[in-house]
């Protein structure tokens, strides 16, 4: 009656004092919740903010992430076809997508879709590594079968729950291929629209005017605001908490369910006119009975958890995981049916509570990850508050006990670790070693280990600010080289033995620095002039075995691989940029006298080409003295792209001063940006190894005329054959 819903609304506005002081235990930046009774709705209220730093409150129509409260709507979906005639429920999956099960034997080739909707394959789900910093989703879109195929059978087939968001995954992929349609796109069709639910989609809402912004907690307890769940049509596990809404349209769409579900129970039917809900007997029946033992139900449906009250409730969620007694709820109340399901991603905690006998559902949205699951908490106390029980739980005990709980986990796990450690021991390798990526054999997932540059090359530098400008220039180039050498180390596969002993040769010598006195001047000129030989055979390494390092400069941005990293401003079609190569290191087989004869140098260039005609792109540096001049040659190009964007001024600053020998061989390189995929390269040079008296220091960056050699390079510059041919 009209008085009863009354009282009960009163009721529950009485709970403000106690859901504000929750939410500042849980550190809640703000909520809204939503509550249905005997079909009507009663209670709408928001706490906090959905943007702090603009201080804008939530309302009924703002936008949640709902999380896994998207598996009920994943099989409802499924229901709309087997009720369609394109599926039934017993139908082994591998029939519809012939990639599934494979990996799990006759297993695999048994599950059904009611196996996986109820969570009793048996296979884990590998979440672990599901999410990547700033909520970025590792998986596409197809990639949930082979995941799922490479999952371990932990648990017994039919006879275990072990929850799986991969289940749901595989599942919407059935949406689609039996409806022909994307899953989003099928679920708007067959559910959303005919509820007319304006603001319920899968679709990227972060844009929306009306999205809560995501936050976590630190340790501090400061709210950090980090970037919403991005799951979508574009990536995995759309079919396990893809869908976003709003209070309003869930408190709706929950009101026809509940509906529906009463009427086909009572008219033993699978379908209802107007209801775009089908098969609801099957999607609420029990399926799976979940682990614990209990004399009331508490068992697994289809996108739903059934339990008997009282009970416990909330074991899906953060508070089931902090190791806590959970409370037993409606205590001295009637015993009554409840499907509920929770929803957890990392910056958004959701939950819904239904009983349809008495057309009660409650909603709670938040888009934050507190200190425990604040939406639980209030859910549980709004149930109890709803049915008014007469022995009722302190909830606010339970937020500061899980909240307290949540502070010391991360510290634990600190401790654990370091109980665990064996002390006085090394890594059986050296640490370098261990750098790259680490797959699993699907290659769906990698580690990736990095090393920090070592102190003793990042304080070089500084050691040698006393020592004469002309070492201290070349002590920075050499510390350039090093930080060269330890980014493709961390960031480069090192498909080759010879290439990753370079690089680790090029960082011991250079931290072998360190160990000179700044006084012993001669020792110090003898380890450069090592590390310039080092400089070449490095270079080598990375041009022919990376030659996307060359790609990294097309479209107009340079990424340098120096010791910084820098980007070559966009320019003008038009416009170009002129660097000359101010200190070659040309081999000396042509610093030849001025009068050699012409046929010896034509028969050497001869012989150069044919070599790097012979080179295939993943050749080894070897010691081999004939590579020499391509070593040389090879360095020259690549010093240019790590200087495309220097001044010429900038660029003197890598010069010795004292060294005014003239050079026999200029480089002249034109960078011109003609599209995203075509670059221009140009090599001028005297190849006549003659003298010039311009050359000099001072004068060299003028003298940029091509005497006896030049070549132009026009096409793709991520064609190694093509690049390969036209530095021959």
């Amino acid at each position: 009656s009209t008085q009863v819903l009354r009282k009960v609304s009163e009721r529950l506005g009485g709970l403000e004092p106690i859901i504000n002081q929750i939410c500042e235990i849980s550190c809640s930046p703000g909520l809204s919740i939503g509550v249905l009774h005997h079909g009507e709705v009663i209670h709408k209220v928001n706490y906090g903010y959905r943007d702090i730093a603009a201080k804008t409150p939530p309302g009924s129509d703002t936008l949640y992430s709902i999380n896994s409260m998207t598996k009920a709507l994943t099989a409802a979906a499924v229901g709309v076809l087997v009720e369609d005639g394109l599926l039934r429920w017993d139908t082994p999956v591998h029939t519809i997508l012939p990639d599934f099960g494979k990996g799990h034997g006759e297993i695999g080739r048994k599950m059904t879709i009611v196996d996986l909707l109820s969570h009793r394959s048996g296979v884990i789900s590998p979440d672990t590594f599901f999410f990547q910093d700033y909520n970025e989703v590792l998986l596409r879109r197809g990639q949930e079968i082979e995941t799922f195929n490479y999952a371990n059978q932990e648990g017994f087939f039919r006879a275990s729950f072990i929850y799986s968001n991969f289940g749901y995954g595989v599942a919407g992929l059935v949406v689609e291929k039996l409806s022909g349609m994307e899953f989003g796109c099928y679920l708007r069709t067959k559910i959303f629209d005919p509820l007319h639910l304006e603001r319920t989609t899968t679709d990227d809402v972060s844009n929306d005017d009306n999205f809560g912004v995501s936050y976590c907690v630190l340790e501090d307890r400061e709210l950090y605001p980090v970037p919403p769940p991005k799951v979508k049509s574009e990536t995995a596990l759309e079919g396990a908490a893809g869908v976003k809404s709003t209070v309003n349209d869930l408190l709706h769409l929950y009101q026809v369910f509940m509906e529906t579900c009463n009427t086909q129970i009572q008219l033993q039917s699978t379908c209802t006119d107007g209801s775009p809900f089908k098969q609801c007997p099957t999607l609420i029946k029990a399926h799976n009975s979940m682990e614990g033992s209990t004399l009331r139900e508490h068992a697994y449906g289809l996108g739903w958890v059934r339990c008997q009250l009282p009970g416990v409730l909330g074991k899906l969620g953060i508070n089931g995981r902090l190791q806590m007694d959970l409370p037993t709820v409606g205590v001295g109340g009637t015993s009554r049916l409840r499907l509920y399901h929770e929803g957890l991603m990392p910056g958004s905690t959701t939950n819904v509570y239904t009983f349809p006998e008495r057309m009660t559902a409650i909603v709670v949205l938040q888009s934050a990850v507190a200190l425990n699951d604040c939406p639980d908490w209030i859910s549980q106390l709004l149930v109890e508050t709803v049915f008014d029980v007469p022995q009722r739980n302190d909830f606010i005990q339970l937020a500061q006990g899980s909240a307290k709980r949540m502070l010391a986990l991360v510290p634990s796990m600190a401790s654990k670790l370091s109980s665990e450690r064996v002390e006085n021991t090394r890594p059986s390798l050296d640490l370098g070693q261990y750098v790259g990526r680490y797959f699993n054999p699907i290659k769906t997932f990698f580690v990736e280990v990095t090393q920090q540059a070592d102190e003793s090359i990042s304080e070089i530098c500084r050691r040698f600010r006393a020592a004469p400008r002309r070492i201290q220039r070349r002590v920075e180039h050499v510390v350039h080289l090093a930080d060269t050498a330890r980014l493709i180390e961390q960031h480069y596969s090192l498909q080759t033995t010879n290439l990753k002993t370079q690089v680790r040769s090029t960082l011991e010598l250079a931290k072998s620095l360190s160990a000179i006195s700044i006084s012993k001047e001669n020792e110090i000129l003898a380890k450069l002039d090592q590390l310039e030989k080092e400089k070449s055979s490095l270079l080598l390494c990375i041009s022919l075995v990376h030659m996307d390092l060359l790609g990294d400069i097309q479209g107009g941005v340079g990424k340098l691989v120096t010791g910084h990293v820098a980007k070559m401003p966009e320019r003008q079609d038009s416009q170009k940029l002129q660097v000359v190569d101010i200190e070659s290191s040309a081999s000396k087989r042509f610093q030849t006298s001025s009068n050699e004869k012409p046929k010896q140098r034509s028969e050497t260039e001869s012989m150069l080409r044919d070599q790097v005609k012979g080179l295939s792109v993943k050749d080894e540096v070897t010691s081999n003295p004939q590579k020499g001049n391509l070593e040389h040659q090879f360095t020259d190009i690549i010093e240019l792209i790590c200087r495309a964007d220097k001044t010429p001024n900038e660029a003197r600053e890598y010069e010795d001063d004292t060294n005014d020998k003239p050079t026999p061989w200029n480089y002249h390189h034109s960078y011109e940006k003609n599209s995203s995929e075509c670059t221009a390269w140009q090599m001028n040079g005297d190849a006549s190894g003659r003298e010039r008296s311009g050359l000099s220091s001072k004068h060299r960056y003028k003298d940029v005329t091509a005497r006896g050699f030049s070549r132009q390079f026009n096409g793709n510059i991520n064609d190694p054959e093509m690049l390969k041919t036209f530095l021959a």
